[in-house]
């Protein structure tokens, strides 16, 4: 993205065809540079970042606008115009957000937690924010008799090797948590 490094190519979609026929697939595909075109990030550019995840997008946005990282030999990006579909982070400075953080309100957690109900969010690793954070309406505190348990996700390179990932033992922890 800013160094031009990668497999070059002047048909990307072969070129992600004969990684494919390597085993080397979705997420593992290595970068591919299109020898016809310098795509590069450069100084003055403009980046819209469609990724509206901040979990996924933090990285890439901090390393381009926010702090050099020399240990990855990675540095930001001067006169850089960073749109990002949603804020990422209140703490990024001169980053375009498009569309605010949206207040949710009366979410079921904060419902329950106002009449006085327990609440239990339970996840492994890959789904935790889902249940915790997102659930909540993008809140990171839990409400009061909220409580949280986190079961690590199994350490595979893809979940297709274990598609039942933690789910026995997240089955282990609720049993207990409701006993």
């Amino acid at each position: 993205m800013v160094n031009g490094e990668g497999k070059v190519a002047t048909d990307m979609v072969q070129a992600m065809q004969e990684s494919y026929d390597e085993g080397v697939t979705d997420e593992f595909i290595k970068p591919i540079v299109n020898g016809g075109f310098d795509g590069t990030i450069k100084e003055g550019d403009v980046v819209i970042f469609f990724n509206y995840r901040n979990d996924r997008a933090k990285e890439l946005t901090v390393v381009l606008t926010q702090q050099d990282m020399p240990e990855q030999g990675m540095q930001t990006i001067p006169g850089l115009q960073f749109y990002c579909m949603t804020p990422y982070d209140a703490s990024f400075k001169g980053v375009h957000i498009l569309f605010d953080k949206e207040n949710v309100q009366n979410t079921l957690g904060e419902y329950l937690a106002a009449n006085g109900k327990t609440q239990l969010h339970i996840a492994e690793t890959e789904k935790y924010a889902h249940v915790t954070f997102f659930f909540n309406g993008g809140r990171e505190t839990p409400y009061d008799a909220e409580e949280r348990i986190l079961v690590p996700s199994p350490k595979v390179a893809t979940y297709d090797l274990k598609p039942e990932m933690s789910a026995y033992e997240v089955k282990d922890k609720l049993v207990e948590a409701i006993r």
